[in-house]
């Protein structure tokens, strides 16, 4: 069969959804949870599976903070070039899953992305596509779903956001409950078709109280708590 990722995720959703109402109905015991030993959990997991090997996992999300010119950009269009050349990330990481990366991008103008391209000389850009756009939301469901759609026609490996801020119209960026509705959200579009996220983020120009770099993050913790990975 010729299956896309998505259509093998959600094979696997409907065989987990079969096994637990089978389990419901043939288990008079408790029909409310099953209790399993830790050792048959452990057998039977599988590895975790990698965008880029150690790094970003695959169906993740990844955030990537650190003040304004610290080269949080240019780090990402890097870690594109990686992918999409299925090369090495950062030239020491392993792209264990290659394909094409979508950026949607909400600040830089297309002269900065030339000046970076040559700046880096990167010999490959095929396979990396842009969305100049600052009228792109996060909590937009029409976004999402148009989104959605872009990343089943075009299979994508990996979509950057350029950044955070500045796609957050409605949702308060303090509220842990809307960061975490955001979140939640892409983490569903990520399992479902295959993809991960990487999400560029500000950091605090000061904090008297950060003893922790992670403490620098903008906003909510739920940023800083709920991804796969804080760079």
């Amino acid at each position: 069969l010729d299956l896309l990722p998505s259509d093998c995720t959600k094979i696997e959703l409907l065989c987990r959804y079969l096994k637990e109402a089978f389990y419901n109905v043939f288990n008079p015991h408790n029909e409310l949870f099953e209790v399993l030993p830790l050792i048959k959990i452990v057998e039977k997991a599988k590895p975790i599976e990698w965008l880029v090997k150690d790094l970003i996992p695959r169906n993740g999300l990844v955030v990537l903070c650190g003040k304004a010119g610290a080269g949080k950009s240019f780090l990402a269009l890097s870690l594109a070039h990686a992918i999409v050349t299925k090369g090495k990330a950062f030239e020491c990481l392993e792209v264990l899953d290659g394909g094409r990366v979508l950026i949607v991008d909400g600040e830089n103008p297309p002269s900065l992305y030339k000046y970076r391209v040559e700046a880096m000389a990167l010999n490959s850009i095929d396979g990396i596509d842009i969305v100049l756009s600052q009228a792109f939301s996060l909590d937009s469901e029409d976004y999402l779903e148009a989104l959605e759609s872009e990343i089943k026609r075009r299979n994508y490996r990996l979509i950057i956001f350029d950044a955070w801020s500045d796609f957050i119209k409605k949702l308060d960026e303090n509220s842990a409950i809307d960061v975490t509705k955001t979140i939640s959200q892409l983490r569903r579009i990520a399992f479902e078709n295959g993809c991960s996220f990487l999400i560029i983020h500000h950091a605090r120009k000061s904090l008297a109280y950060s003893f922790n770099q992670i403490d620098d993050l903008r906003g909510s913790s739920a940023l800083a708590n709920s991804p796969d990975l804080v760079l």
